[in-house]
């Protein structure tokens, strides 16, 4: 629920900015002073000119012109309209200069803040640890980048500078008509104001109401999109296509009634006051007129008075809408905040830590959260260096878990975890991450090259295209890759969909092997595949340096027969160590 003024939440989105960001805004806010003073200059130079016109002998006698008269000497009327008229066409031009050049410096500095908030917010969500990642929806954060930053630019940063900007406008005009016509200037600006605000107080819950469905909604799209992709297979087997399209249908329309509402309430008060500033200019017309006003009198006040509201309602307008969309954005940018409040542990100084003894579980206890059960209590084991070891138990036993705590995804609630003599900790983790391969049961893939997948997270010119081949023979993946129309270099579709099972396995075996990294972790890597293939590949394996250390997690027990020995784990937490299978 929302509570805190949305103040509060403004001045918070603008403190993640850094400080070169800040002091742009500042130069922004001072040059929209400038074209404010400006504004009030152009609308009063209406006045001279038009009296100029009407009646030149007026201005003559008016002592603020005395200097021109004296300097340019005795011009006859047409020569003194046509200076009169160049320099209100330059203090023109150069007034909308100003103004264009405002409108850019808003747009380019109101998305560079959006830029800076978006690799603050990417750089935060990416680095949270394992744990909070995996209990976030993977929906939430494409729909927080992707869509609610998006909202947070458009609708705030953007919003605000213009917010600004049409204020001072609107001051410099207001400032101006009161000197022109104070009690005219009066009538107007309570009638537009009052119609702003009465309009702004009926729509205020209205769009608190749409703010949150957008906020929510875009949440939900992304998922249904998600959920569409992913489940492709099971949606077209038991035609579920009618069941998501009526779920998107569902969504989409929530959204775009939300938009559409937003855009007719930000929009409706324009047409009000038009009507309003036509009538009163009708009225003030009339009213100068009555009481005894020359037409030549009146055409230089009119056209000054005219010029001043056609530059004020839009204005206005604008202020309006800047506080309707801050409004209807009011829930993403709660969100997106939310997000930026994350800490991220800092890195005090990286530590290398070395790995040439044994990993060492001393005591340790885990479990995800404070409501569940623990997954391990007081374990205790140890693994040498250059160990092969098969990690068998039954489902929900905490095999995947054990892996995560040994690359250090997770970490222990209780006791210690050492490689040697060196805790794991936050100093010395990447050096640890360095040294370990991790190939999972589900592998992720990217839609990209067979080259680019296997080394992973490098960029095409800096892949070792020979390593490549290497590790592709030992996994056994080589002579599928050399039949292939374009080898190395075939796309393999958005998460490996153009691969079977076992060949994904394999490439995501290659992909382990490519990082020569000191210990090697299979977690149901071989399921996928035939019993031949499986045996070929843990030959080849067996054949590596014998310095690396394996995991190989396991149901098939015949997969393990490699293996020194195995682990076998308990769902109570406890574990059998097996030592028969030691080879020869």
């Amino acid at each position: 629920m929302i509570k805190k003024p949305i103040i509060n939440d403004i001045i918070s989105v603008f403190s993640y900015l850094p400080v070169s960001r800040k002091k742009q805004l500042i130069f922004l806010i001072f040059l929209m002073l400038i074209s404010s003073s400006l504004e009030i200059l152009t609308i009063g130079s209406v006045i001279p000119f038009l009296t100029a016109l009407t009646s030149m002998e007026t201005i003559k006698q008016e002592n603020q012109f005395r200097v021109f008269f004296e300097y340019f000497g005795n011009l006859s009327n047409n020569n003194t309209i046509l200076i009169l008229f160049v320099c209100f066409a330059v203090l023109i031009i150069f007034t909308a200069a100003v103004r264009v050049l405002v409108l850019v410096l808003n747009a380019r500095i109101g998305y560079g803040a959006g830029l800076d908030i978006d690799k603050d917010l990417f750089y935060k969500l990416s680095n949270q640890t394992y744990l909070d990642q995996i209990q976030t929806n993977s929906s939430t954060i494409i729909s927080l980048i992707s869509s609610k930053v998006g909202t947070v630019i458009r609708d705030v940063y953007i919003s605000i500078l213009l917010l600004i900007n049409g204020l001072f406008l609107v001051l410099a005009s207001t400032m101006f008509l009161i000197w022109l016509q104070p009690v005219a200037t009066l009538i107007i600006i309570c009638s537009f104001s009052l119609v702003y605000i009465l309009i702004s107080m009926y729509f205020k819950d209205k769009l608190k109401f749409n703010s949150k469905v957008i906020s929510v909604e875009s949440d939900r799209f992304v998922k249904i999109i998600q959920d569409a992709r992913g489940g492709v297979r099971d949606i077209i087997l038991n035609s579920l296509h009618s069941f998501y399209l009526n779920l998107f249908i569902e969504t989409d329309l929530k959204l775009k009634k939300a938009f559409a509402a937003n855009l007719i309430i930000s929009g409706t008060p324009r047409y009000i006051v038009e009507s309003i500033g036509m009538v009163l200019l009708l009225f003030l017309g009339y009213f100068f007129i009555s009481n005894g006003n020359s037409l030549n009198s009146l055409i230089p006040i009119m056209g000054a008075i005219i010029i001043a509201i056609q530059r004020l309602l839009p204005q206005l307008q604008q202020i309006y809408t800047s506080i309707s969309n801050l409004r209807a954005s009011r829930a993403s940018l709660i969100d997106v905040l939310d997000s930026l409040d994350k800490t991220v542990k800092k890195v005090s100084k990286k530590v290398n830590i070395d790995f040439s003894d044994a990993l060492k579980f001393k005591n340790i206890s885990f479990k995800y959260n404070e409501n569940s059960n623990y997954v391990f209590k007081n374990l205790s084991i140890e693994f040498k260096k250059g160990d092969i070891v098969g990690i068998t138990g039954p489902t929900g036993c905490g095999k995947s878990t054990l892996i995560d705590i040994l690359i250090g995804h997770l970490s222990p609630i209780e006791g210690k975890y050492n490689i040697d003599n060196s805790e794991l900790c936050i100093n010395n983790i990447s050096s640890w991450h360095e040294k370990v391969a991790h190939v999972p049961q589900s592998i992720f893939f990217t839609d990209a090259s067979i080259y680019e997948n296997i080394a992973f997270g490098k960029s095409l010119n800096n892949i070792d295209k020979e390593r490549v081949h290497q590790v592709c023979n030992i996994a056994q993946i080589s002579s599928y890759i050399n039949i292939l129309p374009h080898g190395y270099n075939t796309k393999i579709g958005e998460r490996g969909a153009l691969l079977s099972g076992g060949q994904k396995q394999r490439i995501g075996i290659a992909r382990g092997l490519y990082k020569n990294a000191q210990v090697l972790i299979l977690d149901e890597a071989t399921s996928g595949l035939d019993l031949k293939t499986e045996e070929k590949l843990i030959d080849a394996l067996n054949k590596l340096d014998k310095s690396m250390t394996i995991f190989m997690i396991a149901h098939r027990i015949e997969s393990l027969k490699n293996c020194h020995y195995r682990i076998n784990l308990s769902k109570d937490g406890t574990f059998e160590y097996i030592n028969n299978l030691k080879p020869s």
